[in-house]
């Protein structure tokens, strides 16, 4: 709803609701494995879920004109709640093929129930400025004020301030020489934002796991907590100043921007893991401080349009330089449990470096290190005799690219047009969940990469020797192949294709005639083509867990868009 009382006054309040309702429910009959296991009796599960949220944003707006001094003023009051319920009923030893319909004639024995509420909540109010002078000079002013439910008392509420300014170099009257020049605007702004991006009562320490115990010779019923509290959670908070210049030349025929930044965030929101003694895994918690300076240049040419036929590009490169500043308030002690070094990368790999294999001919250096010919050797960075941790491990690489860029075109002739977007990371360096478990042969029962050059030492078993820097011999790889997986390590630069389009649009007499104002009919091709040395899946997703990162799928989509 938008009214807008007096000129330049307007008022506007948005209210938009989602709501997700599911049910699943399972069962398995006599027959199946489970209820073979299960005294040959039927077993059900039934599980249900409500999702709802809402945000309403209430603003107000005024701008006001004084000759070539214009300003807009805006003010927001916005609310954001999502409240999650779900439960849960399980049940064994049911007399009949009743699917997860009458789960109350199952085994009471069996009886399992369970039920979870989950809400969250943020609150904002926004206070901006805009100031345009002869539409040259332009200043905006922000403040926002966020309150978060799901961060520690006294810590919930943060003002996030911004200033930004700019200068349309253009519309000077000293650059009307320069007919080639179409547009220039520098860029300078500097504020703060905000993340509280944690799971919601991880500031809470809630009993929620049953248990019994002895009580005085009694079996009680009790509760355990499933988590440890931080009750010091606050807002990860970053920091950055940028550069940037916008231009255009040949009447924006070729346009483009650049930006140069320097971000600090502090009190970085991490999972952080906890040392053994503590009985806890890990936490949330605001562990230090991480500095990301880079650039980023984005480039649109206009190459050929001449009515009937146009040929546009477009070119994005984004360099990122990453590093831990701080940890725990401190810039000199490194955190190796959690993989966080001072002045490395966030995403840094850490480990012994793999340094070939041992031959027939280094047996005896071999057993200085305690190892024999045929296993994975790391390196001996110190060259003291001895393989220790804290001596011999070192920064391998980062799970981050050093640069990132893409590039697009589009060709259009008349009704037709086809269009092609690539992009590329390279300087990846992954610990590869892929060949971790492929070409682990530890594991005989599964499915194994057809690895041609494993290690083979002289034997006499018939095989011919063969002899490898790059596999271990096969289910000998040795305590640094095995243990600390050494040698599944890959780099990770790809270029991708990740969609080519093709598509037609007819005249507007054609689509009139069928009742349409517009017909337009396409195919897309999506990832069809990968370049890359990484013999894994996907090399976009190598860095992920075997269990996240897949294949690459090529889709095929055929499609039409018509408007009555």
């Amino acid at each position: 709803l938008e009214f807008k009382p007096t000129d330049g006054l307007a008022l506007k309040t948005t209210f938009s609701i989602g709501y997700d309702q599911s049910r699943r429910g399972r069962s398995w009959g006599a027959l199946t494995d489970d209820g073979f296991s299960n005294d040959q009796q039927p077993l059900a599960q039934r599980d249900t879920e409500e999702d709802l949220n809402y945000t309403w944003d209430n603003q107000v707006t005024y701008e006001k004109n004084f000759g070539s001094h214009h300003f807009n003023a805006m003010g927001l009051y916005s609310i954001y709640e999502r409240r999650i319920e779900t439960s849960m009923m399980y049940t064994t030893n049911l007399p009949f093929e009743s699917q997860f319909y009458n789960m109350g004639t199952g085994a009471q024995s069996s009886y399992n129930i369970g039920s979870n509420y989950i809400k969250t909540s943020l609150m904002s109010y926004v206070l901006r400025l805009n100031y345009d002078f002869d539409n040259k000079y332009l200043i905006t002013l922000s403040n926002r004020w966020d309150g978060s439910s799901n961060l520690s008392e006294g810590n919930k509420w943060k003002a996030f301030p911004s200033g930004a300014f700019a200068w349309r170099v253009s519309e000077e009257p000293f650059m009307e020489n320069w007919g080639a020049l179409s547009n220039l605007k520098a860029r300078l702004s500097y504020g703060l934002t905000g993340n509280n991006n944690v799971d919601p009562y991880a500031t809470l320490s809630y009993a929620d796991q049953q248990t019994y115990y002895d009580f005085n010779g009694t079996t009680a019923l009790g509760f355990i907590p499933s988590q440890i509290a931080n009750n010091l959670l606050t807002w990860e908070t970053t920091t950055e100043i940028n550069f940037g210049i916008d231009f255009g030349f040949l009447r924006n025929r070729i346009a483009g921007s650049f930006d140069i930044y320097n971000r600090l965030s502090e009190d970085l929101l991490m999972l952080q893991k906890l040392p053994k003694e503590t009985g806890w895994e890990d936490m949330t918690a605001n562990v230090g401080s991480v500095r990301n300076k880079g650039v980023e240049l984005s480039l649109n040419t206009v190459n050929i349009d001449t009515g009937d036929f146009s040929w546009r590009t477009s070119f994005t490169f984004s360099k990122n330089t990453n590093e831990i500043e701080t940890l725990y308030g401190q810039s000199e002690v490194d955190d190796v449990a959690n993989g966080w070094f001072i002045g490395e990368a966030i995403n840094s790999e850490y480990n012994y470096k793999f340094d070939g294999i041992w031959q027939a001919n280094e047996a005896a250096e071999a057993a200085s290190y305690g190892q024999t010919e045929g296993q994975a050797k790391v390196l001996d960075v110190n060259d003291d005799g001895v393989i220790d941790p804290d001596d011999d491990r070192m920064i391998l690489g980062s799970n981050d690219p050093d640069w990132s860029g893409s590039f697009s075109t589009k060709f259009k002739y008349k009704g037709l047009d086809l269009s092609m977007t690539m992009f590329t990371n390279q300087g990846v360096f992954v610990y590869s969940g892929f060949h971790s478990n492929f070409v682990d042969m530890r594991d005989r029962g599964r499915a194994k990469l057809d690895v041609a050059n494993w290690y083979i030492p002289e034997n006499g078993a018939g095989l011919p020797a063969q002899y490898s820097n790059e596999y271990p011999q096969p289910r000998n790889g040795g305590t640094y192949w095995r243990n600390d997986g050494v040698g599944y390590y890959r780099e990770a630069d790809f270029v991708k294709i990740k969609n080519i389009s093709l598509g037609y649009t007819f005249e507007t007499n054609v689509a009139n005639r069928l009742g349409m104002s517009s017909l337009r009919i396409y195919t897309n091709v999506l990832n069809p083509f990968v370049f890359s040395d990484y013999d894994g899946f996907d090399p976009e997703w190598a860095g992920s867990d075997y269990g996240d990162g897949g294949v690459s799928f090529v889709t095929y989509q055929f499609g039409i868009n018509a408007r009555f």
